[in-house]
């Protein structure tokens, strides 16, 4: 309702002498910060806080409109003259001026401990022999907002290539078939540990009993002696009881880990192979085990427009490095799950990666490698794993179990009959003696506790090859291994003590003279001990439905020659960790596109990538043998076989002989 001047009186009479770019009403003071942040900047006319802005751009209008919401525009009451502004960004007329702008978000902490976002923007420009930095002009406040969490500074522990292989010429009879291929590597650690203190004590009488008969006799040879003489029996009674009292106290502690990963996918949209129909298309995903640290993950958006500008990460403190989980997609020039050999049916699986298997199978038949079909590299690693099989058998059978821990030597009685007796002798004893000085301090038991973990070491199981035959009639045939190693050490002591009273007489007359000697005893012996074993497990699961129909008919004929897959082979293998490992992750196995990409995972992955190679385990998938029945349908073209099986069925007549015989003669 009134009226407000500025630059002036409200008559006029007093002209302001000056220059004005804009004039602003804020409804809190501004700080030195704030207005040195916007003092070369133009406002949107929709900050918070504003209460009405007028930009003096355009003197020749008489009304200087108000930019703000508030729509108070003001009348110029005077004469005003335009000048050439001498801000650091402005109209520079020169042609050899540039002026750099650039536009990016902040986010800080106020002085109120509270999280806030700013857009600002940087600016670059020219000046006389010199360049002008105009840094973090604020422009807008941005909206914070949490959206989870995030991994940083990740190490790979090891990968899964992916769920076992399935063929997709087979997935045709359902939109979807999730979860009919899946893989489980378990790994399970049980600590066992054990008290036990025991005591038996025990009381008893003994009786020793002799009866006998004496006399004098002479005895001699050139000179006669007379001396006393004698026989008799003798007999020993004895009885005794114990009670024993023992306390055994245990505690199990059982730690199981397992990584599980299930065939995952879509139906394809359109067909690509018209007399398959449409076919389901597995993801070709794999799966990586990781231990990383923990961050937030935070969005920032204008207010205004609620427009993603950007994402910040940041660490989460005092939080320790876990384990976590990241799936990747594979290379599919690697392996392409659907494809057990680069082919669907007779056709190549992929035309940029695949084009040339089918003339390529042609000519070289199972010798040329494609998608999970290597049989080279499946019967080295099968070979690798049967040799280490032998070694860990020869290492038992080498094994010497008569060894005597001396000191820290070790000598064997193995020849101790060929050996005399002070030889043996002098061993035992050496034996005994060396076990009297390491008691006390524990040196030979755990001299010898070392020599057993070491053994344990050499001849642990490492890698794991599972076979498996699926048959389309129903039949799956599995040749899986697993392994565990024990642990266990015993330390104790024992206390006894034994002991007898009594007493013992002699009684002699007319010759006859008896002896009784009579005790009563007690002992008490204590033992106590502890112990503890550790045991390591680990099994590979393959759990594996598949698609059975549409493949051959009740007879057994194929419905669809040479393009279902009726049986095929496949091992799975588990592969210990290996620095060589860490190298195939990332120049064979990972898509390397996906990983140039902007996905979260492959950023994750990107941060391993740059690290030192670290031995990481492998779980691979090779298939070894592909069956399709073609031979009862030959002669009956593929076309009609779809349209019209019965008739496909009747020209192959059940006979492979005839119909190979009619396919040549046609």
């Amino acid at each position: 309702g009134g009226t407000l001047a500025f630059g002036a009186d409200v008559d006029g009479a007093t002209p302001l002498v000056g220059f004005l770019e804009s004039m602003q009403i804020w409804s809190d003071v501004l700080g030195a910060d704030e207005l040195q942040a916007n003092q070369h900047l133009p406002l949107t006319g929709n900050e918070p806080g504003l209460l009405g802005y007028w930009p003096l751009e355009d003197l020749g209008r008489e009304t200087i409109l108000d930019r703000s919401p508030h729509n108070a525009h003001g009348t110029l009451i005077g004469q005003g003259q335009l000048a050439p502004s001498t801000a650091p960004i402005g109209v520079i007329e020169t042609e050899a001026a540039v002026v750099v702008a650039n536009e990016y978000p902040t986010q800080e902490v106020n002085a109120l401990g509270q999280a806030e976002g700013l857009m600002r923007r940087f600016y670059a420009f020219l000046q006389p022999e010199a360049i002008a930095l105009l840094q973090d002009q604020r422009i807008e406040s941005l909206e914070v907002r949490w959206v989870g969490n995030a991994q940083f500074n990740p190490t790979l522990l090891g990968f899964i290539e992916g769920p076992p292989p399935v063929p997709s010429e087979n997935l045709t009879e359902e939109d979807s078939y999730d979860g009919t291929s899946n893989l489980q590597l378990t790994a399970t650690e049980d600590v066992s540990y054990s008290w036990t203190r025991s005591q038996e004590a025990g009381l008893g009488i003994e009786v020793d009993a002799v009866l006998g008969s004496a006399a004098k006799v002479s005895a001699g040879f050139i000179v006669m002696t007379s001396v006393d003489a004698g026989f008799g029996f003798t007999g020993n009674l004895s009885s005794s009881y114990s009670l024993l009292d023992e306390g055994t106290i245990t505690l199990d502690i059982a730690n199981v880990f397992q990584d599980r990963l299930s065939l995952r996918g879509r139906q394809e949209a359109t067909e690509r192979f018209p007399h398959l129909g449409k076919r389901y298309i597995p993801k070709n995903v794999g799966y990586a085990q990781v231990v990383s640290s923990l961050a937030d993950v935070f969005v920032l958006r204008l207010r205004r427009s609620r427009r993603m500008v950007s994402y910040q990460v940041a660490p989460v403190p005092d939080l320790p490095p876990q384990v976590n989980t990241i799936t990747f997609l594979i290379n599919p020039a690697y392996q392409q799950n659907g494809s057990l050999d680069g082919q669907v049916g007779t056709e190549a699986a992929d035309d940029r990666f695949y084009a040339q298997v089918p003339s390529l199978r042609a000519q070289y038949g199972s010798q040329f490698p494609a998608s999970y079909f290597r049989l080279g590299e499946a019967g080295e690693l099968e070979a690798q794993i049967r040799r280490q099989d032998r070694e860990r058998e020869a290492i038992f059978i080498n094994y010497n179990s008569r060894a005597i821990e001396v000191g820290t030597a070790n000598r064997s009685t193995d020849n101790a009959n060929e050996s005399n007796i002070e030889q043996v002798a002098e061993v035992a004893g050496s034996a005994i003696s060396s076990t009297i000085e390491t008691v006390g301090s524990g040196g030979g038991a755990a001299g010898w506790q070392r020599r057993l973990e070491q053994l344990l070491v050499d001849a642990r199981k490492r890698n794991i090859v599972n076979t498996y035959v699926w048959d389309g009639d129903g039949g799956l045939r599995s040749e899986t291994q697993e392994f565990a190693d024990t642990i266990k050490q015993t330390i104790g002591g024992s206390f006894s003590l034994d002991g007898g009273l009594g007493i013992t007489g002699f009684v002699q007359g007319g010759g006859i003279w008896v002896e009784l000697t009579a005790l009563a005893t007690a002992h008490i012996t204590q033992v106590s001990t502890k112990t503890e074993s550790r045991s390591r497990g680990f099994s590979l699961e393959v759990e594996l439905e598949g698609e059975s129909r549409g493949i051959t008919t009740l007879d057994d004929t194929p419905i669809i020659p040479g393009e279902k897959v009726d049986r095929y082979r496949f091992s799975s293998f588990y592969l210990e960790p290996n620095t060589n490992h860490f190298n195939d992750f990332f120049h064979q196995v990972v898509d390397p596109e996906w990983l140039m990409g902007n996905d979260e995972e492959a950023r994750a992955l990107r941060q391993i990538s740059m690290v030192r190679p670290n031995p990481v385990w492998r779980v691979k998938h090779l298939v070894t043998f592909v069956e399709r029945p073609a031979l009862q349908g030959f002669g009956a073209p593929q076309a009609a076989t779809v349209e019209s099986p019965p008739t496909a069925v009747a020209r192959g007549n059940g006979n492979g002989r005839r119909a190979m015989a009619t396919a040549a003669e046609r």
